[in-house]
């Protein structure tokens, strides 16, 4: 479709005739408004070279100036198969011309043109910084219908289904609130006491929109209210026009609270940080006495407070100079929310306010990262979901091999891979690492490579042929309480692949565990070791697979399961069930990333309900045992040995780098 533009001047001769390096090209004053080149002309009634039959006369390549016309009328890329040939030359074209609409096309950006008008001023506005928050109580929020927005939208069927088709909110200000508040156990209350602390913090992002919409069971919001609402939802689902697999889709929770400190007095963020430590204790020892207990960790971007009920705080490093800047600057629309201590109000930006009556995130491509799409796929799996919209998407250009191949899911990991190759009839034999000390295994194999970014979003849209498995789990025996034994083992065992590494894996299918070595690996060596256990060679099998992905994925830097939130998830739940194991866990990946001279991801403190914010030893300045204790080292030294600033501060927060990236390129292949 193509859109119209927002400012176009009215044209004056219908028709333009070009001759560009001998070819005659006729088109609209309206199609070449989109190169500067042109514009500039036409408003200035050229005069310049033109031909004995008066075209306009211009001595530039009129193959390449063909491709370009093409895409100026359509708004559309050219085809891969052109770009492939002659990308450098198109960019070169464009740059020519200045068609710098189809230079980002062919670089596989995301484009204002590609938007609905209303995205687009949307967007225009937030690039010159003309936004400006709604009170999300005071605007009445209308439930909109997707195909508004003109863009084709993954994972929405999903979306749609969990979703209330009537509603934009979970309930009323107070129900929200209180959602809220329940989250962060009980402490949001006590933060809107604290004069100081509500004169320059603001609760944003995942945990506001969690609130909002009701988007977590772990939120309290009116049952009875809920039960109709999700009734009548159902019964107004409209036909499911894309869908992904259903049983890959979990209750996702929204994890920790992050506060932000807006326009702080300088030289008081330590200050403001106290407070909300000395109030996170306060609440913790409430509850549990003298046994509470709390888990401090300092990473570059935040320090997070780990307390035994409610979900983890995260207090942001960084600093802003107004929650406008806070929220325009997040990179997921509906995260563009916010929630004011000092007002007591819920807000938004224009993004977060189109996220949530549309329930529908955009992606822009100047915020890829690795971890952006993840993000947008865990908003659209929660269960008041937001479908993803790729603006410029033409899926009847998708590469025919990414919607047919063939696909496992692996549930347990969260591991989509694609199969590359199948072993023929019969067991094959593959060679595990060294460090595992076994013999060749006997299997079926599959090569397969990891699918994910924008692909992962793309294959769980159109995709038909995935195959959802879980993997094999080791548990007691039904029949013999002293026996571990592997059950699922129709399903595969994974392993990273020792060719390719860092996207390659082997699915490995009815895995013959006979030529394992009995002392093989040190997991299930561990067990044999207790007299109360026996490891049958099939539970042995397992375990000693599952630590080398486990090993190998550590080594690769890489995380198997995105899904559990990494440390911060784990280390949530074992505070709430056992503090001490907590504290090991944090421990455990200090002293390992130091063996394996690895950046710091954190330094953390481990305190009782005696210990003030000022008795943090490692938070506030990690320069200590078993990290360098020499007072002589240099900040830019510490942070060169450590990736970790030494001493706790707080940083004006910079503009987001852009991180372009060519969807495109992914999607359509050769």
């Amino acid at each position: 479709m193509k859109r119209a533009r927002v400012a176009d001047a009215p044209p004056r001769d219908s028709i333009v005739r070009l001759n560009i390096g001998g070819q005659i090209f006729h088109t609209s004053r309206e199609t070449l408004y989109g190169s500067v080149f042109f514009r500039s002309l036409l408003e200035h009634d050229f005069d310049g070279d033109k031909d004995k039959d008066n075209n306009i006369f211009v001595d530039r390549s009129s193959k390449l100036f063909e491709e370009l016309l093409e895409s100026l009328r359509t708004q559309r890329r050219p085809h891969q198969r052109v770009i492939g040939l002659w990308k450098h030359q198109l960019l070169e074209e464009c740059k020519f011309f200045g068609a710098d609409e189809v230079a980002a096309r062919i670089m596989g950006r995301t484009v204002e043109a590609d938007l609905s008008p209303h995205c687009r001023i949307i967007a225009a506005e937030e690039r010159d910084r003309r936004g400006h928050l709604i009170d999300v109580f005071e605007t009445p929020l209308k439930r909109k219908d997707v195909e508004e927005l003109q863009l084709p939208p993954l994972l929405l069927a999903g979306a749609r289904a969990r979703a209330p088709q009537d509603r934009v909110l979970a309930g009323n200000k107070s129900h929200c609130h209180d959602a809220l508040n329940t989250h962060m156990g009980g402490m949001l209350c006590a933060l809107e006491r604290d004069p100081v602390v509500c004169s320059c913090v603001v609760v944003a992002g995942g945990s506001v929109v969690a609130a909002l919409t009701g988007a977590s069971a772990g939120f309290f919001f009116d049952a009875v209210v809920s039960a109709v609402v999700n009734a009548v939802a159902l019964a107004q689902v409209p036909r499911v026009i894309l869908c992904p697999p259903n049983s890959h889709r979990h209750l996702v929770s929204s994890g920790d609270v992050d506060l932000f400190l807006i326009a702080p007095t300088p030289g008081e963020e330590e200050s403001v940080l106290s407070r909300i430590y000395g109030i996170a204790m306060a609440s913790c020892k409430e509850a549990l006495g003298d046994s509470a207990r709390m888990l401090v960790t300092r990473s570059k971007a935040a320090v997070t407070l780990f307390t035994q009920k409610g979900a983890p705080i995260q207090i942001i490093l960084n600093t802003y100079g107004s929650t406008d800047e806070l929220l325009t600057g997040f990179d997921i629309d509906c995260a563009c929310c916010g929630f004011v201590l000092g007002t007591g109000q819920f807000v938004c930006s224009a993004r977060g306010q189109r996220a949530l009556e549309y329930r529908v995130n955009l992606i822009q491509s100047r915020h890829h990262s690795a971890a952006y799409t993840g993000r947008l796929e865990k908003y659209a799996h929660r269960s008041r979901g937001f479908a993803v919209a790729l603006p410029g998407l033409d899926d009847s250009l998708l590469s025919q091999d990414l919607c047919s191949s063939c696909y496992v899911f692996i549930k347990k990991r969260n591991l989509l891979l694609k199969v590359l190759s199948c072993d023929g009839p019969g067991l094959s034999l593959v060679t595990m690492p060294a460090r595992t000390k076994v013999r060749d295994i006997r299997c079926r194999k599959q090569k397969a490579v990891r699918v994910s970014g924008v692909q992962r979003l793309v294959v769980f849209t159109f995709a038909k042929n995935i195959k959802e498995v879980d993997t094999p789990y080791v548990a007691m025996s039904k029949q013999n309480n002293d026996v571990l034994e592997a059950y699922n083992m129709d399903c595969p065992l994974i392993l990273h692949s020792e060719e390719r590494p860092h996207d390659e894996y082997w699915l490995l299918w009815g895995v013959i565990p006979e030529d394992l070595d009995d002392d093989s690996d040190d997991d299930s060596a561990d067990l044999e070791e207790d007299d109360n256990y026996t490891v049958t060679p099939q539970a042995k099998a397992v375990m000693l697979f599952d630590a080398c992905l486990k090993w190998q994925s550590e080594r690769l830097g890489r995380d198997t399961d995105p899904r559990d939130g990494g440390f911060v998830f784990k280390a949530q739940k074992l505070m709430k069930s056992s503090p001490l194991c907590a504290k090991s866990l944090a421990e455990s990946e200090v002293h390992t990333q130091l063996a394996q001279r690895q950046k710091l991801s954190f330094v953390y403190d481990y305190v009782d309900g005696q210990r003030s914010f000022e008795s943090l030893n490692y938070v506030r300045n990690a320069a200590q045992s078993p990290l360098r204790e020499s007072s002589n080292i240099t900040e830019t030294q510490f942070r060169e040995l450590y990736g970790l600033p030494k001493a706790l501060a707080f940083t004006p927060a910079a503009r987001r780098e852009i991180q372009e990236h060519d969807y495109w390129g992914d999607l359509y292949g050769p």
